[in-house]
């Protein structure tokens, strides 16, 4: 069994380079598992959990030792929101960060064919696979913004005009009072689909009412809907419907 360690916020993480037949896993003095490890599976404690565990075979694997400022500053770096927790399955297989791990090992074992540079990108490669797929983050106070009745007509009625295609998320965020960051995802939650989506289904469902209540060329209904000439209405028309207007048209 292995000594105590001491409790502090950090994450060690195990990547297994051979497999574990047998093993227990402890945590603050109550058994937690006795799963087998194979080889490329991956295993994370936390220090605050107070983990022992009970080793009789020999055991080769790669650790990386993960403080709670470490992610913070990982975090910040790339502008993310900060990892609290990682959540993932005993022994999961994780071939990206075997890879990762394997790429690394010459430089740990001291080969001087590594770059500080590479070395570098091999750590950011596995901190954003480790933090990505298994990391839990701290919650935002943006996370549920939910666009009103009244937010989401504002941002159509922008879409829908003159200039709208040119529209940027700025403003429409602005006009409707939340934070840019969280529009777009407040948008497809009202609508389905992203501001870009949308007023592209909109401007094709346009030209089909008008395809089939009048008989303007095909010409003044792009510029009704604010397409930039017949080419780009044809090309959009086409790859909404799949056909082109002038045989929708015909067909209806």
């Amino acid at each position: 069994m292995t000594a105590p360690i001491p409790v502090e916020n950090t994450y060690i993480v195990s990547l297994q380079l051979q497999r574990i037949g047998r093993h227990e896993l402890w945590k603050g003095g109550k058994f937690s598992n006795a799963l087998p490890y194979e080889k490329d599976s991956v295993s994370i404690v936390s220090l605050a959990e107070e983990p022992r565990i009970f080793l009789p075979d020999p055991f080769d694997c790669l650790q990386l030792h993960l403080s709670d400022s470490a992610l913070g500053a990982f975090a910040e770096d790339n502008h993310q929101r900060r990892t609290t927790g990682f959540e993932v399955n005993p022994g999961e297989i994780n071939e990206v960060l075997s890879n990762l791990g394997n790429a690394l090992l010459p430089a740990l074992a001291g080969s001087n064919i590594a770059s500080g540079l590479f070395i570098d990108q091999v750590i950011f490669g596995m901190l954003n696979e480790l933090t990505t797929r298994y990391g839990t983050r701290e919650r935002s106070r943006h996370d549920d913004v939910n666009l009103s009745p009244l937010q989401l007509k504002i941002a159509q009625e922008m879409l829908v005009s003159e200039n709208g295609g040119e529209t940027a998320l700025v403003d429409l965020a602005r006009e409707c009072k939340i934070p840019v960051s969280s529009f777009a995802g407040a948008f497809r939650a009202a609508t389905g689909l992203s501001p870009a989506q949308w007023i592209r289904r909109y401007r094709i469902d346009l030209a089909q009412d008008l395809l089939l209540t009048t008989g303007l060329a095909l010409r003044d209904i792009a510029a009704r809907c604010g397409f930039a000439d017949q080419g780009h209405l044809t090309k959009a028309f086409s790859a909404s419907v799949g056909m082109t207007p002038s045989v929708w048209r015909r067909n209806r």
